[in-house]
């Protein structure tokens, strides 16, 4: 393949920094990752050719804001999609218009920035349109093989606290719970969900106290139906 070198040479970009998330996009032309030169500053996402030219940060996805109130407004995990648009998740406030809360909130599990997920629609008069309004995390998008947008969701409730997968249509419609509900796949954490050309799924099972993003690869066979097993089992609807 030969000698290894670094993508970022093109972009400007010296010294240490932080970079998260690459992605490629479906025809193999363009990588987006996220990136930021120090941890006082928010993670930005950049585009560049796989052959390392014209790198550049995406500035029609930033929020207009380093910060607000207390928050940093970070745009990370980019995913491509299908049709080209980039799928990405952010702590910056809800767009306006789509909600009476405008600016960012803070997850109720830790207090920590809570993101949800946008998509980058260039072609689109509002180039940026928000996908998910919860209050809890949405993070890690990726796409199956037939178009549909999948992620990892943090659920929070008194006593309760996952991370499990979700499913959602492109056009917004559809949220749906995936699969790793409860304790159905036995850990807490499901996260860095894709889906294989079997059409099977893979992701990093945890536990929610893993340190350091520490879990194991898990393979999940999709044909069985739901995984429920708190149903009744005389509700032959169900394994």
């Amino acid at each position: 393949l030969g000698a290894q070198r670094s993508l970022l040479a093109g972009c400007g970009l010296t010294g240490s920094v932080d970079v998260r998330g690459p992605a490629v996009s479906w025809d193999g032309r363009q990588i987006a990752f996220a990136l930021r030169a120090s941890a006082d500053r928010p993670l930005r996402i950049y585009q560049i050719n796989s052959d390392g030219s014209a790198c550049a940060q995406l500035s029609a996805l930033n929020p207009g804001a380093d910060e607000q109130d207390g928050i940093l407004l970070h745009d990370f995990d980019p995913s491509y999609a299908p049709n080209g648009s980039l799928v990405f998740a952010s702590t910056r406030g809800n767009i306006a218009g789509e909600s009476s809360v405008r600016g960012p909130t803070r997850t109720s599990a830790a207090l920590t920035p809570n993101a949800n997920l946008y998509i980058y629609e260039p072609s689109r008069s509002e180039k940026i349109r928000q996908l998910t309004f919860l209050n809890n995390q949405e993070v890690g998008p990726s796409f199956m093989t037939d178009g549909r947008l999948i992620m990892t969701a943090e659920k929070r409730a008194q006593d309760f606290h996952q991370f499990a997968a979700r499913r959602q249509n492109l056009d917004g419609a559809d949220y749906h719970p995936l699969f790793a509900q409860r304790s159905s796949v036995g850990f807490g954490s499901a996260t860095e969900v894709i889906e294989l050309f079997n059409r099977n799924f893979a992701l990093v099972a945890a536990d929610l106290d893993a340190v350091d993003g520490g879990g194991t690869i898990m393979i999940v066979n999709r044909s069985i139906g739901p995984d429920q097993p708190d149903r009744d089992p005389a509700d032959r609807g169900y394994i």
